[in-house]
């Protein structure tokens, strides 16, 4: 049986503080395309990369669009189809930045005449001003889907993606050590007889590669979070099982700084039967600390986005316990994280959050569901938010650290 007790200070290598909304000033945002299922990504000169799924004019298909800003998004360059797949239906962009400003894509795509998805690549080597030709990834006669993405340290492009029959798929991955050109063959990393889905992927500044996904090994009513890595010079660990929950954990998001430290987010509704909350639980060398209530709301927490630079962490999510749900979550560095703050706090819907870290701002997208039109938003914040008092914290004692 699962106990839940109260905890202040620092716990998991975490602390954490009580919540805040964010003065209007602080919410400034920019309508950014229109669209669905943003993701974002920043350069250390200060541009933003965003890609998105799009409809064709004239047309119900749809296929992934790039933009980019150099001014904090007040301004974008004009909507790129990046996909270029004639006739293919493009879903589940992702994106990657590398050191030197050159923009990696991801995104499950159709190729005529062919039955399954695949996965497909595609690199600007200008930081969005051009782009290469879209390789397949997975290129595997089975189903592909949910693509994600990181950049190592070294330049390496490493991607994670779902394969194989419903009932039976598995997180497989593939490397490309020349900038997308060619790639490994897939390798099943989750290796489990349970179900496994939504794959999330981070490298460490010493090139180790964290890989998390849902899996149903515990059981198909109460799926768990499980996780293995592979380090620079070494192969692909056993899978473990992170959040160990008698109750619904999906949604895995995860982050990795030097010393091969991971953060690992999800959602899960163990605090409350009827409602998820957002729990965090860090890892060192492959053992993770018992997981922490992030969110704490009276709401539903969900869709969790996480980005690290090495020194700051950034953590938001889509939460229902406002008027209508609005994007909340934390900043932070060393350990301490700010209050829980509001960071859209709109009179529609804001769902489907994605965070990154570029120069001292925070640069959250999101899609705002409106009465008159919908549209794709950023903000960005300042990462120097005070922490506040540490408030008490649920954190679930009998987590399986391993």
């Amino acid at each position: 049986m699962r106990r839940v007790l109260l905890a202040s200070a620092v716990i998991a290598g975490l602390s954490l503080s009580g919540s805040v909304t964010l003065a209007a000033d602080e919410r400034e945002s920019f309508e950014v395309a229109h669209g669905n299922s943003p993701r974002i990504g920043a350069d250390a000169n200060g541009h933003i990369h965003v890609v998105y799924q799009a409809e064709l004019k004239d047309s119900d298909i749809e296929h992934v669009f790039y933009r980019r800003s150099d001014d904090h998004g007040k301004t974008w360059t004009e909507p790129k189809d990046i996909s270029q797949i004639k006739d293919g239906a493009a879903s589940h962009a992702r994106i990657a930045i590398e050191k030197d400003g050159a923009v990696d894509v991801v995104w499950l795509d159709t190729i005529p005449g062919e039955k399954e998805n695949d996965v497909f690549f595609v690199r600007s080597a200008d930081g969005g001003k051009t782009w290469g030709t879209p390789i397949d990834v997975s290129c595997t006669p089975g189903a592909s889907s949910e693509p994600c993405i990181a950049v190592g340290p070294d330049g390496n492009v490493h991607v994670a993606w779902v394969d194989g029959p419903a009932k039976s798929a598995e997180i497989f991955y593939a490397v490309s050590d020349d900038h997308g050109s060619s790639w490994s063959k897939g390798y099943d990393v989750s290796h489990t007889p349970g179900t496994s889905s939504s794959p999330a992927i981070a490298v460490s500044g010493e090139g180790t590669v964290h890989v998390s996904w849902v899996d149903t090994t515990s059981g198909v009513k109460h799926p768990d979070i499980f996780y293995a890595r592979k380090p620079a010079k070494g192969d692909w660990t056993k899978s473990i099982n992170v959040s160990n929950s008698a109750h619904v954990s999906a949604q895995p998001a995860i982050a990795a700084v030097k010393g091969d430290k991971a953060y690992l987010v999800w959602s899960d509704n163990s605090a409350k039967e009827n409602a998820s909350d957002i729990w965090c639980a860090v890892g060192k060398d492959g053992k993770f600390e018992s997981p922490l209530n992030l969110s704490n709301s009276s709401g539903i927490s969900s869709e969790p986005t996480i980005f690290t630079d090495g020194e700051r962490v950034a953590v938001a999510w889509t939460d229902t316990s406002t008027k209508k749900p609005d994007i909340m979550g934390r900043v932070g560095s060393n350990g301490k994280f700010s209050n829980v703050l509001n960071f859209t706090n709109t009179p529609d819907v804001s769902n489907s959050p994605h965070v990154t870290i570029g120069g001292d701002r925070m640069y959250l997208v999101w899609e705002e569901i409106g009465k008159s039109k919908d549209a794709l938003r950023l903000t960005s914040n300042s990462l120097d938010v005070p922490a506040g008092q540490v408030f008490a914290v649920e954190q679930n004692t009998e987590a399986n650290a391993q």
